[in-house]
């Protein structure tokens, strides 16, 4: 392709759907107790055996970003979307090394102001753009529309882990670990915005589809994508829910990377969508 799309790890976009939408990803680095390693080589399950608080997560380093683009950088450059600035500092490395590579290569670097799933919209819809002989700028606004139309609902059920994390306020959180509730958030870009809180996991998982769900436009296309952290069979039945409304023309399933488990452990299950409108 002319334009090469990459993007960091934070998108839950699976290998195998990145290598077919020709997506190069840029993992974010864990540090454990006696040292730091990609997130990929984190075994399964390893973040769910850890104590709340106890990971700590950090961007990819600008060196990273510009040994990929160096490597994948198609001839009329390159787009890199990146997690949201507000929660990490991956959209800085990127502009780093896109400094680095200007004078002989163009980089344009798009904070998609999420995470997660709804990057992963974000990311397809400017690899559908390259793959179609895009040029960079088009490309890149292809990023841009995608990402003020995504959005991100999920349900945690182990609300020490926001608290620890300090993504979620402590009295907030107390509350809701005293009741034995459900949270139920949405991904903004300033930050996760607490919702209703919900008793029971299939009530939980009807507010995610209705979530979606009320944004329906006739003339519009869905995309979806059904996010988990160990809990396969909750994702896939919330998505089920939404595709026996609306049909979705993009519908996959995708585990929450361990960036976004370290923050809000597992059991969380969550709808990433994007209402398209008609071209």
């Amino acid at each position: 392709m002319p334009v090469a799309v990459l993007s960091d790890a934070a998108a839950a976009l699976p290998p195998a759907l990145a290598e077919e939408a020709g997506v190069v990803q840029v993992p974010f680095q864990i540090a454990l107790a006696d040292r730091t390693v990609n997130e990929d080589q984190l075994p399964d399950g390893f973040l769910a055996t850890q104590p709340p608080g106890s990971i700590q997560s950090a961007a990819p380093p600008p060196g990273a970003y510009l040994s990929a683009l160096q490597a994948h950088a198609g001839p009329e450059g390159a787009v890199v979307v990146t997690v949201a600035s507000r929660y990490s500092a991956s959209a800085q490395a990127a502009h780093a090394a896109a400094t680095l590579l200007r004078p002989t290569l163009p980089v344009v670097v798009v904070d998609s102001g999420t995470a997660a799933g709804a990057q992963a919209l974000v990311v397809l819809a400017a690899a559908r753009a390259a793959r179609a002989g895009a040029d960079l700028e088009a490309v890149a606004v292809a990023a841009r529309r995608a990402a003020t139309q995504v959005r991100l609902v999920a349900l945690v059920e182990q609300l020490d882990w926001l608290r620890a994390s300090g993504r979620l306020p402590a009295p907030v959180a107390r509350l809701g670990l005293a009741a034995g509730v459900l949270l139920l958030f949405e991904l903004t870009p300033a930050g996760p915005r607490p919702l209703r809180p919900l008793r029971s996991r299939p009530r939980a998982l009807r507010a995610l589809a209705r979530r979606v769900l009320a944004g329906r436009r006739p003339d519009h296309g869905l995309e979806v994508v059904a996010l988990h952290a160990e809990r396969p069979k909750d994702a896939e039945a919330a998505l089920d829910l939404v595709a026996s409304v609306v049909p979705p023309t993009t519908a996959f399933l995708s585990g929450f990377g361990p960036v976004m488990v370290a923050h809000t452990g597992p059991g969380v299950v969550g709808l990433a969508w994007r209402w398209v409108p008609p071209t």
